[in-house]
């Protein structure tokens, strides 16, 4: 019963939109509801029988909700405004990254860890497959702003986001292509999935999508072989003129030319430069951070664009909870390519599985890095919250794969013999050590 659940919360991360709740209660959803009967059955089920030391990203993650709910309460207290707004907003912050916590404490065995987390990579895959078709029924030809792909994610203001989310599993399933050594017809399939997923990023047009694909694969390439990341790198040059026409439009939209002739950046581009400028004077005014859900709401003081998101998560955090905040997001990050180091560290020789997640979680990170310079991600529970379930289920993994060697290298010892207890007895009774009387 308990897989089932945590298979669902997996399906259910991305496809939330799909599906209507009503419960009565502001902000109260079907995932909530669903991550409250996991923590029933992590409760009530059998004992974890795995090492329960602290995961690797506790530490960083704890603070990060430490410091979102004390930035509510000193928000409500000197600045109030839509409590249920802010009360919403608080609980989606903090709600996600606990996924964290619940998978890794998932007291599921090797063999189930594993297929949790070909479900999670399979899920993403599906949501690409979406996206294709949603760019199809759009047509190929030219780009449109209103025609953009976004999976299940909502309307196109989720396209970038999208983008940004296909980005992230990207990396996973290359590096199973490229590392595992399993049998043909999976790594066709890890192969298949990357394939998927490089053109949902396409049928999203997303530009922010397109570098961080692009960044992500050829230094995960460089990581396997320098020669073959050239050759590749040379292959994917020549091959632009293949792609179709509207995704060309799209890249070479981020410089126009003015009436004068001059080149400069589109206005989307722009507007960015100008809010990220804004917020520095936000931050003089406010060292401490104006509170959470409170950018929005200032930033037309200090910018022409009221009402605009920050989409840069630091630069967010900084404007809302001042440097500490800014510092702990810095400190998550550094954690999580501490962990993909450690596990990569940790893993046996031989083990090309464990590698393969390992240096998949490496680029993923840097995915989500890349896209949070470019988008307020990392506390958006529809794009992070699989980030955060593939997060603890690859560390759960490793600490399964490393009890099972250490079981290995020490058995348990068997119960001495009665002779091996009293040795003079087996030698005045030698049929004693056999159990003959």
């Amino acid at each position: 019963m308990l897989r089932l659940l945590l298979a669902t919360m997996i399906v259910l991360i991305p496809n939330s939109l799909r599906f209507s709740f009503d419960a009565g209660i502001p902000g109260f959803n079907l995932t909530n509801l669903l991550f409250i009967l996991l923590l029933l059955g992590l409760a009530l089920g059998k004992r974890e029988n795995a090492p329960t030391q602290h995961g690797y990203m506790t530490s960083p993650l704890l603070a990060l909700l430490l410091v979102i709910t004390s930035g509510f309460i000193v928000v409500q207290l000197v600045d109030p405004g839509d409590f249920a707004d802010d009360a919403t907003k608080l609980k989606n912050a903090a709600f996600y990254p606990c996924l964290y916590f619940v998978y890794r404490h998932s007291r599921q065995d090797l063999k189930a860890t594993r297929q949790l987390i070909l479900l999670t990579l399979a899920v993403a895959v599906a949501a690409g497959v979406e996206a294709i078709y949603q760019w199809a029924q759009f047509g190929m030809g030219n780009f449109s702003p209103d025609n953009r792909a976004s999976g299940p994610f909502g309307g196109v203001l989720a396209a970038n986001r999208a983008g940004i989310y296909y980005a992230l599993f990207l990396p996973m399933l290359l590096s199973l292509f490229l590392r595992s050594q399993n049998h043909f017809l999976w790594r066709f399939a890890a192969l298949a999935g990357s394939a998927i997923l490089c053109v949902g990023i396409m049928a999203t047009f997303s530009r922010q999508g397109y570098v961080i694909a692009a960044i992500t694969v050829i230094a995960l390439l460089f990581r396997k072989n320098v020669l073959l990341t050239i050759a590749l790198s040379a292959i994917m040059v020549s091959a632009i003129s293949l792609l179709p026409g509207s995704v060309a439009q799209r890249v070479t939209e981020t410089q126009q030319s003015s009436a004068s002739g001059e080149m400069g950046v589109d206005d989307s581009t722009a507007s960015r430069y100008h809010i990220w400028t804004g917020a520095m004077k936000m931050v003089a005014d406010h060292p401490a951070g104006v509170g959470p859900n409170r950018f929005r709401s200032h930033i037309g003081d200090y910018s022409s664009y009221p009402e605009m998101d920050a989409h840069n998560s630091f630069v967010l955090a900084l404007a809302e909870y001042g440097p500490l905040g800014l510092g702990v997001l810095v400190w998550l990050f550094v954690r999580l390519f501490g962990l993909a180091k450690q596990l990569r560290h940790e893993s046996e020789p031989d083990n090309t599985e464990a590698k393969a997640l390992a240096d998949g979680l490496t680029f993923a990170a840097m995915a989500l890095l890349l896209g949070s310079m470019f988008s307020s991600l990392v506390l958006d529970g529809s794009f992070a919250g699989s980030f955060w379930i593939m997060c603890g289920l690859v560390e759960r993994l490793a600490m399964l794969q490393r009890q099972a060697t250490e079981l290995g290298t020490n058995p348990p010892t068997a119960h001495a013999l009665p002779a091996d207890r009293f040795p003079l007895i087996a030698k005045i009774r030698p049929g004693y050590r056999r159990g003959v009387s």
